[in-house]
């Protein structure tokens, strides 16, 4: 079976700004899965058009909205990374903390663009692990958009206040891959 991608807020949002969320659900069909406490901080956004883009895509078949039931095995997770982290780890936010939980059980992939703050679990948790850019470059390697398209994209980005890595989509896929990341 294909894996689910875990979104969280930050990633998600900077597709769903630009009104560009179908990226995302043409690269992963039937794999994107947004969890609940993500949802519910994207709803709280007051701009309507980006609310009417997430209760789309909420209301899609294109992506799972996924919550974490006290009696799941992501729960205590979840409740670590929120409250209670382990030495040598960080609390992190509930989005953030929703997707990383459900990837880990669930043997799923995290999207998300805050490595500063996820790097110990993604490390020690061995989870593989994708970003805005890292999409995008999947996206225009999958012939999706083009060059330019991917330019775009990323000025609009960088223009809603979404640091994503570079000064342009080019500057990006340029740059060498790190090995310790994956991106």
């Amino acid at each position: 079976m294909t894996e689910p991608l875990f979104f969280d807020t930050d990633c998600l949002s900077a597709f769903l700004w630009t009104d560009r969320g179908s990226i995302v659900t043409q690269l992963y069909p039937g794999r994107v899965v947004v969890p609940q406490s993500v949802l519910d901080e994207l709803s709280r956004v007051a701009a309507p058009a980006f609310k009417e883009r997430v209760a789309s895509l909420a209301a899609s078949d294109d992506a799972k909205v996924r919550d974490i039931e006290l009696a799941s095995p992501a729960f205590p997770l979840y409740r670590e990374m929120t409250s209670r982290p382990k030495p040598g780890f960080k609390v992190v936010g509930k989005g953030e903390a929703a997707a990383m939980a459900l990837a880990i059980t669930e043997k799923g992939i995290v999207a998300s663009n805050n490595f500063r703050d996820t790097a110990a679990y993604i490390c020690a948790y061995r989870l593989k692990y994708k970003t805005t850019g890292s999409i995008l470059v999947e996206a225009y390697e999958n012939a999706l958009v083009s060059e330019a398209e991917a330019n775009a994209i990323w000025a609009d980005m960088l223009a809603e206040g979404r640091w994503i890595g570079a000064r342009s989509f080019t500057e990006f896929y340029e740059k060498p891959i790190d090995p310790l990341t994956g991106f």
